[in-house]
């Protein structure tokens, strides 16, 4: 019984029950496509999974969870809370109250302190930032939520079954690919659950926001990443030849953007028929952005959670962000298992505030509310992550036969774990057969990324700040000085191997895609092409026949034709 599951985390509403719901929902599902009724899970590694940013160590140090920016704040008439770990987030806080660039937490509180509540969540909302007025608990609108699952499905459209890939028990989704267009905790777990399982999981972000390295490690264990731009027609065009072979698209960002994109439900599902798809969003609202903490504050979550009555609290963990990961990924799994039996193209949502209403109509806890000692002593994983030590929560899901361990989490693209962003270069000194042997073990194995649009616009400024170097043969060279002067800073095409995501290949540069000529470039940049021979490596026979094959085999973006 999953109500006979210790979980703990201490809190006046039911965020232990609700973690050891979903976690044993993921479990069965799970569990059912091995043959297996039974699935019990463990208490304690569900909290150390659930509060999974207090174990993350990247060599060795803690991170930071939340900026200062990101807190309750009173204002005239009440409290609200913002959101600004993110720094677009935070210059849009702050644009919000009227303040300079640099204002820090102290000036943010003062701004706050004059206003009211809804009046202060408006302008920053207007800003394009992040703030709620902390609100009462709406039991009315909490039951109304209930009247619907707390994951809804719909069939999208008509298909063939599509029998499962039957793989081994403790990788039953082996065989199965999944396109995962989410960030920051609810869609990445569940789509590191999908992973966890043997799914081919690989994560799509764009190129103008980058994701917070340590969080995309913490959420990335067994998945590839790129970068892929889709307001772009190289993007597009990348990302319809990687749906062509899709059996699951996970959609995290709002749906009012992604319906402009031509990626709404019905739309990929008519493009790719048999296709789940899953989605989540903060509010169940198309163009509303949101997260854990301000969904908390805005149902009356925070104030159930108050220590005192006068401040409002916050539940222990991001228990409404993880819940519906877990619950995301159960109902693909039985989604999987459904179009095995019947066919069909099918559509998995929830939102946190569903969640959210799920965890008011548990029972929760009246009293003195002393938080439990937590030890992750045999709940944590280590590991080696291009170099660098990372620690990070282990899985909580549990059946027979399952997986006990995650495969290693891996940096995004051109995005180490310690931080630092660098582009390595694959060294054209090495013999020609040697060299068309590497790359066609790299490009053959490689997956898309994208053109590097800011290049290509020649907006440097942009590139100083994501790719502030490069390194190339063991040296450094500033990296827009570099492309400008050697490739015409014409475009930039990254490609990365599963074990080494963060490698980027840069062989293109104009649209005659002159392979030879760019070498001979790079090379007499860096002294090296004092005879033609050396260069043989990488000229058009060779590399650009590896390349066409790959593209043509793998779905790789190629260069324009």
């Amino acid at each position: 019984m999953v109500e006979d599951v210790r979980v703990p985390l201490s809190s006046r509403t039911g965020a232990a029950l609700l973690a050891a719901h979903a976690v044993s929902a993921a479990s069965r599902a799970a569990a059912a496509l091995t043959g297996s009724a039974s699935a019990q899970v463990d208490g304690d590694r569900i909290a150390i999974a659930y509060t999974s940013e207090r174990w993350v160590r990247v060599s060795g140090q803690a991170q930071v969870a939340f900026s200062p920016l990101s807190a309750f704040f009173p204002t005239r008439d009440g409290w609200v809370r913002t959101h600004a770990t993110y720094p677009h987030h935070a210059a849009a806080l702050r644009r919000g109250l009227a303040l300079p660039g640099d204002a820090e937490r102290d000036a943010v509180a003062r701004a706050l302190r004059d206003r009211g509540a809804h009046d202060a969540a408006r302008a920053v909302t207007a800003a394009g930032g992040l703030c709620v007025a902390v609100e009462a608990e709406s039991r009315e609108t909490d039951a109304r939520l209930r009247q619907s699952d707390v994951v809804s499905v719909t069939r999208l459209g008509a298909a063939a079954p599509r029998p499962l890939p039957g793989g081994p028990r403790d990788a039953p989704l082996r065989g199965l690919r999944v396109l995962d267009l989410t960030r920051v905790i609810a869609g990445p777990v569940a789509t590191r659950t999908l992973a966890l399982l043997g799914a081919d999981v690989l994560r799509i972000d764009g190129p103008r926001i980058p994701e917070i390295p340590w969080q995309h490690l913490d959420t990335g264990h067994g998945k590839r990443s790129a970068i892929l731009d889709l307001a772009a027609s190289a993007g597009r065009r990348a990302f319809a030849e990687l749906l062509e072979t899709a059996d699951v698209v996970v959609l995290g960002y709002r749906p009012a953007r992604l319906d402009l994109l031509g990626l709404s439900p019905a739309a990929l599902a008519e493009r790719r028929p048999g296709l789940i798809v899953a989605r989540l969003t903060a509010w169940g609202e198309p163009d509303r952005r949101g997260f854990d903490s301000l969904v908390q504050a805005a149902t009356g979550i925070a104030w159930l959670e108050s220590e005192d009555g006068g401040a409002p609290g916050a539940l222990p963990a991001q228990a409404l962000d993880h819940s519906a990961g877990y619950l995301l990924a159960a109902e693909i799994m039985t989604l999987l298992a459904r179009r095995a039996e019947v066919g069909g193209s099918w559509l998995a949502e929830t939102s946190l505030r569903r969640v959210a209403a799920e965890l008011l109509d548990l029972p929760r806890h009246v009293g003195p509310n002393e938080p439990p000692p937590l030890d992750p002593t045999g709940h944590v994983q280590d590991f080696d992550v291009d170099g660098v030590a990372l620690t990070t929560a282990a899985p909580a899901l549990a059946f027979p036969g399952g997986p006990m361990l995650f495969a290693a989490p891996r940096p995004g693209v051109g995005m180490p774990p310690c931080g630092r962003r660098r582009i390595v270069l694959p060294d054209p000194r090495s013999r020609p057969k040697e060299r068309a042997e590497a790359a066609a073990d790299l490009f053959g194995r490689a997956l898309v990324v994208t053109w590097c649009e800011e290049l290509l616009a020649g907006r440097a400024g942009d590139v100083d700040a994501r790719w502030p170097d490069i390194t190339w043969l063991g040296g450094t060279i500033g990296w827009p000085a570099y492309w400008r002067r050697v490739w015409g800073a014409r475009g930039l095409l990254h490609l990365g191997p599963p074990e080494r995501p963060e490698l980027v290949v840069a062989a293109l540069a104009d649209p005659e895609w002159r392979v030879r000529e760019m070498a001979l470039k790079v090379m007499r940049a860096h002294d090296l092409a004092d005879d033609e021979a050396r260069v043989d490596a990488l000229t058009e026979d060779p590399i650009a026949r590896v390349r066409r094959q790959a593209w043509r085999t793998r779905g790789v973006a190629g260069p324009p034709e």
